[in-house]
């Protein structure tokens, strides 16, 4: 008995031991797990895991970057799902890059820290016992390297946040690298005259502490490298000139109340070496008085500014004066900015977030040579033999161009004539020129208008009978007709293309000069095209089964082009009112050159047969729908980003179901209502069988 107490008190000894040393190897395997951090992401894309890309760059880093994260606990769903998605992900961040750091700040301890960082709550409506109401939280992270200062101010959906990070962390990284091996200082004057009246200028009285407070505070963020003045042009004829030179906006006033008749200027300008820009301060109201507009957000427009002129930000150049879409839509009545459908303010947004984005009036000045790639969308009017002169030679030089033109164009009437209107507009030819210029270089864009089946539906009013209209010249491009090759159409699964054109490849310039062509966007098969004359509201689809046709809207083009030029007589410059403005932008593109280029080493070129597609009407405000994510992948390849293409492709929202065939669709049918029936007849056959054969097994056993 005795023995057994012994043994017993033995095995408990043991069991302890065990399970000691169970507790131990699983707290040390938690510690090496703090270190080495990794998940098991099963999705196709990778939706869950950081991609290969967003790895390189935060292993880039060289010195310490810091994000805090402010985010309200204890909030409902979605947002308590944000909050895990986030903590999976920087934690992913951080271990791939051993000088990325991240904390969540408790708001409790510091309910202040959020505006120390300039990160204001959000108003968010939530749903709690069967009611809706509105609560603020913070919901945003910053970002700390350096003196270096980002913001992401709020989330408010998980789609697209790792593209977020991912471009901040390598806009801070390149900036603190700019920033070391700036030359001299960058100079911030604001030109205010002492004899503007304050009274007259809502904000204007205290301007200038203002200014230097919020520079003070920026200077840190730029290293030191800025130096601000402040200057009074009031009886300064130097002082005076240079707000002049330096595009400091004059106001001029007549005699009233106290003040006498008189001219002042004020103006806020960041200048760097020979560039300079201008940062709009004055703002006029609905009543026409004058106020300082956006004092509190100065701090970032005048970090964006100085982005923008140390060359931190690639620069795109819109070619405009030729009847292209508007950059945005203007102001309404309350001073906001309206986002017409006709407008391309949507994609201009996009592209400013991470690209400078400059207007270029090829009528009045030359190419500037910081200009790194070209995006020209539905021009309508014939552009001068030097302005093609000037595209020709800057891809010549090896840089990128987008062309989205139209080969029929629908001239829209006034609208204060649309009422008397009797019939829809009909298609009229465009001739701008740049045709030439592409068929030298390997691809012809059609004069007419593609029409398809697989078009857009859209549903009629029910005072007009209710129903699908299909809308044939709005045709939609699936995946199996959208290269997924191309890492600018990679994993994009559907497209709307609006009143486009058809391009087809030279094929004898292409084999001749080796150039590379790859469709992105086709048709279906059963698309057919209508040339001029045509009118959008009354197409139908033809009757012989012959007209019906595959055709491509958009491809690319790389390699060696020749200059539609070469053989031809270089055109001469228009006026002498270009090479004036020439010589106040900067050294133009054309006069770098050594004279004129015959051949690109290797050049790019985009294509598509639609100025439509960079309008708001197909692109959505937050960019998450694939007609956005195509024309921000074409933004990045013209400047050789493809790692930013890469991450955006993840999670896309639009992820429509493979289409079937009819007969593949009837055998699914055939089986769902046969089939089960007959497996389970066909299992307990089997059964049956097998419990037969031991029967007649064990009855042999016994005879």
């Amino acid at each position: 008995m005795k023995e057994t107490n012994i043994q017993d008190q033995k095995n408990r000894i043991d069991n302890t031991t065990l399970y000691l040393i169970v507790v131990g190897i699983i707290v040390v395997l938690n510690i090496i797990c703090l270190k080495f951090y990794a998940r098991l992401d099963l999705t196709r894309d990778g939706d869950y895991s950081l991609s290969a890309p967003s790895k390189k760059i935060v292993r880039q880093l060289r010195e310490p970057m810091t994000v805090k994260v402010f985010f309200t606990r204890d909030l409902p769903s979605p947002y308590s799902t944000y909050y895990r998605y986030l903590e999976d992900i920087l934690r992913e961040y951080r271990a791939s890059g051993r000088n990325f750091r991240f904390e969540f700040v408790d708001l409790k301890r510091f309910p202040n820290a959020p505006d120390e960082y300039g990160i204001q709550p959000i108003q968010l409506q939530v749903y709690e016992k069967d009611q809706a109401k509105f609560i603020r939280a913070h919901i945003g992270m910053v970002f700390l390297h350096g003196d270096v200062i980002e913001r992401i101010p709020q989330i408010t959906t998980t789609e697209g946040l790792e593209y977020k990070i991912t471009s901040i962390i390598r806009k801070m990284n390149d900036k603190v690298d700019k920033l070391a091996a700036l030359n001299g200082t960058v100079e911030v004057t604001l030109f205010v005259s002492g004899n503007l009246p304050s009274q007259a200028i809502q904000g204007l009285e205290g301007l200038s502490d203002k200014m230097k407070e919020k520079f003070d505070t920026l200077n840190k963020k730029f290293m030191g490298k800025l130096k601000y003045s402040f200057i009074d042009t009031a009886s300064d004829p130097a002082a005076e000139k240079k707000a002049i030179e330096r595009g400091a906006q004059r106001l001029d006033w007549p005699a009233f109340r106290n003040y006498a008749a008189g001219h002042g200027f004020i103006g806020l300008t960041v200048t760097y070496g020979d560039k300079h820009e201008n940062v709009q301060l004055l703002g006029r109201n609905l009543f026409g008085q004058y106020y300082i507009e956006g004092v509190e957000n100065l701090e970032s427009t005048v970090q964006g500014v100085i982005d923008n002129i140390i060359g931190l930000n690639r620069k795109i150049g819109y070619v405009t004066g030729y009847g292209e879409p508007a950059r945005w839509g203007g102001y309404g009545m309350m001073g906001q900015q309206q986002q017409s459908q006709n407008t391309i303010a949507n994609l201009a947004g996009f592209i400013e977030e991470q690209y400078q984005f400059e207007n270029l009036a090829l009528k009045d000045k030359k190419i500037p040579a910081d200009v790194d790639a070209l995006l020209i969308v539905g021009p309508k009017q014939r552009l001068g033999d030097y302005e093609l002169y000037q595209i020709d030679q800057f891809i010549m030089s090896g840089k990128p161009v987008a062309f989205l033109l139209n080969g029929l164009d629908f001239p829209q009437p006034p609208p204060e004539m649309a009422m008397y209107q009797q019939q829809p507009p009909q298609g009229m030819s465009v001739n701008t020129g740049l045709e030439y210029l592409l068929s030298s270089y390997g691809v012809r864009l059609n004069n007419n208008l593609v029409l398809d089946e697989k078009c857009y539906k859209q549903q009629a009013p029910r005072e007009y009978g209710g129903g699908e209209r299909a809308i044939y010249f709005a045709p939609i491009a699936e995946q199996d007709n959208i290269s997924q090759k191309h890492i600018i159409s990679r994993r994009i699964k559907g497209l709307v293309v609006l009143q486009a054109s058809s391009i087809e490849p030279i094929d004898s310039i292409i084999k001749t000069n080796k150039i590379t062509y790859t469709e992105l966007i086709k048709t279906s098969k059963r698309a057919w095209q209508k040339g001029e004359g045509v009118m959008l509201n009354y197409v139908m689809p033809p009757e012989q089964t012959n007209e019906y046709k595959q055709m491509a809207v958009a491809a690319t083009l790389e390699g060696p082009f020749k200059s539609y030029f070469e053989g031809k007589e270089i055109p001469a410059e228009p006026s002498t009112n270009m090479k004036k403005a020439a010589v106040q932008a900067a050294s133009a593109f054309s006069n770098q050159q050594s004279g004129f280029i015959a051949q690109a080493k290797k050049a790019r070129v985009f294509v598509l047969g639609s100025g439509e597609m960079a309008k708001n009407s197909l692109i959505d405000a937050e960019g998450k729908y694939p007609n956005a994510v195509f024309m921000k992948n074409v933004v990045d390849w013209l400047v050789a980003d493809s790692d930013l293409i890469a991450i955006r492709k993840k999670g896309l929202t639009y992820n429509p179901m493979k289409q079937s065939s009819d007969l593949l669709k009837t055998i699914i049918k055939v089986i769902n209502i046969f089939g089960l029936p007959l497996i389970v007849i066909a299992f307990g056959i089997f059964l049956w069988r097998i419990d037969m054969r031991r029967r007649q097994r064990i009855a042999g056993m016994f005879k």
